[in-house]
């Protein structure tokens, strides 16, 4: 009678602590410096209106947007609140779509549930920039998540509840979404058991297909484009520089043949387990691992060789994530298997790759053991897959098996002690905060700030982001204007007029005709004889019109 409460409890605390303790989770250290502006510009369509990234129509594919604001107007949540509650539960979703995946092979629940608590922990894949569990509330994460799910529903014979998952994965971001749905489409074709699950789900996915179109023809900046437009040959060379997980031909080396080792190494782990997979199982887990690897060659012939604009909005190598998704559940039923046939051995080897995934910051990236952190993290791993073969051959058959869930809870924490692991987080500044909130309060919505000696730093970004104001420029604008020809040779132009060769005082004076409203300095740049417009313990604000009628040249307090 206990079983499903304890089981659903546990799903929820391995969830909540890979949720705050390991892979963790950000807001506003990464893209979503990128994504807030856009919806706050949705949101309030006066704001942000001359704001680069702002007004970029990267969320016409995605129902991300409406179901944001929904949380937002609807539940009177804040945009980071929205964002972080619909994290939240995605990530239970992909932790209940492993954990019924695992179950579907005959695992115990318990043992089911170790595997999927141990496969979330991630991975990174290197090559096209992508996370197994990503850290930033972003629509393709949640995609992923959910098509996690519908796969686990559907190995239990839960079609229409597999469907509406699987759609709504689809509104979420339909690239990440595609490849459940073609093997779905090639298993009803050529699979006859398959047809009975397949049949009910198309419907509902026609309809969740329906609504993406209207959804997308609301969006504002959205325009046809020719299907064989060409990334024009700037805009390609600002795409490899500032976007190089777009193309292949970019990667880090040897990441194309990581990947292939990866693929390799899951279908040797399935071939030791076959006999415990459904029909159903190995069409989703073989057939979405082979979507993902044939998205590489075809990434390829259509954008490093065919420069067609499409293939780099759509990024279709993200697909990637269901091979390394699949590799790591397989080597964990592989090990498992092992166990229950008393080969520890082959255990900890099955175990040990499956550890060295989100150890490793390419897909086996310890293979190169060149110094010591590398070296490190290979003993973590083998460590961390010693003590897991050790609690299942000492417990497996004993009334005390439940001491294997130790093993999720350790690796965890173990992984979040790891230096330099993950990325480095942007601390939020109080100075950057009170910078956003005197913006918001004292200066026109239209009004445009430039950081002139921020460089590369992230902290412009997340001024955008919480004073909803736009900037003039910024670095890690770049990213958010790859796609579009028009504004990243606008982006060039005000980074090589503004900021390219560093602050200086003679610099911000040729700036000063540019159309900037404010300028913000750090406070070691304060200037001498300029009336400051704000000023707080890190930065400095200068009203443009102010430095107009300051005299000249301008100098910084000595």
């Amino acid at each position: 009678m206990l079983r499903v409460p304890l089981l659903c409890l546990a799903i929820f605390a391995a969830a909540w602590l890979e949720f705050t303790v390991f892979p963790g989770h950000s807001y506003l250290e990464g893209d979503t410096q990128l994504y807030l502006p856009m919806l706050e510009r949705v949101d309030a369509p006066g704001l942000l209106s001359r704001d680069l990234v702002a007004t970029s129509a990267a969320l016409s594919l995605t129902a991300y947007d409406e179901a944001t604001l929904l949380l937002h107007e609807g539940g009177r949540q804040t945009f980071r609140r929205a964002l972080v509650e619909q994290q939240l539960v995605f990530r239970l979703a992909a932790l209940v779509g492993v954990f019924l995946l695992a179950r579907a092979t005959g695992l115990s629940h318990l043992f089911a549930f170790v595997v999927a608590a141990i496969v979330n922990l991630g991975a990174t894949l290197a090559g096209p920039a992508v996370f197994l569990t990503d850290r930033e509330p972003l629509p393709g994460p949640f995609s992923f998540a959910l098509t996690l799910l519908a796969m686990g529903l559907l190995a239990h014979d839960k079609s229409v509840l597999a469907a509406v998952a699987g759609g709504l994965a689809f509104l979420y971001d339909p690239i990440l979404a595609l490849p459940f749905w073609c093997v779905l489409f090639a298993a009803f074709w050529l699979d006859g058991g398959m047809r009975r699950l397949v049949r009910p789900m198309l419907p509902v996915f026609l309809v969740f297909v329906l609504l993406l179109a209207n959804l997308a023809q609301l969006q504002p900046g959205t325009s046809g484009e020719p299907l064989f437009a060409r990334v024009p040959a700037q805009l390609a060379i600002f795409q490899r520089t500032y976007a190089s997980h777009l193309y292949i031909g970019a990667w880090p080396a040897g990441e194309v043949y990581q990947t292939l080792a990866l693929f390799v190494l899951g279908l040797w782990a399935a071939a030791r387990c076959w006999p415990l997979l459904t029909g159903c199982f190995r069409w989703l887990l073989l057939g979405m691992g082979l979507c993902g690897l044939l998205s590489m060659p075809l990434s390829y012939l259509l954008l490093d060789e065919g420069h067609l604009s499409w293939v780099a909005r759509l990024e279709p190598t993200r697909t990637l994530l269901f091979g390394a998704a699949a590799s790591a559940l397989l080597f964990g039923l592989a090990g498992m298997r092992a166990i229950l046939h008393r080969s520890p051995w082959e255990a900890l080897g099955w175990f040990f790759l499956l550890f060295m995934l989100p150890v490793s910051r390419g897909l086996f990236d310890f293979l190169r053991v060149t110094n010591g952190q590398r070296l490190s993290r290979f003993a973590i791993a083998l460590a961390l897959a010693a003590f897991l073969t050790g609690l299942l051959w000492g417990f497996a058959g004993a009334s005390a098996r439940f001491v294997t869930l130790a093993a999720p809870v350790v690796a965890a924490l173990a992984l979040a002690n790891v230096p330099g692991l993950r990325a480095a987080s942007i601390p939020m500044r109080p100075s950057t905060s009170g910078l956003a909130q005197w913006a918001e309060s004292s200066t026109w919505g239209s009004s445009v700030f430039l950081f002139p000696d921020a460089g590369r730093a992230g902290y412009p970004s997340v001024f955008r982001a919480l004073s909803r104001h736009a900037l003039w420029v910024d670095w890690k604008s770049a990213q958010g204007v790859v796609y579009s020809e028009t504004a990243a040779a606008r982006w060039q132009e005000r980074w090589r007029d503004t900021m390219q060769d560093g602050f200086s005082t003679a610099g911000l004076e040729r700036m000063l005709p540019l159309p900037i409203d404010y300028y913000v300095l750090r406070r070691q740049n304060q200037l001498a004889g300029a009336r400051a417009a704000f000023m707080n313990r890190d930065f400095v604000v200068y009203d443009a019109e102010d430095l107009r009628n300051t005299a000249k040249p301008l100098r910084v307090n000595p």
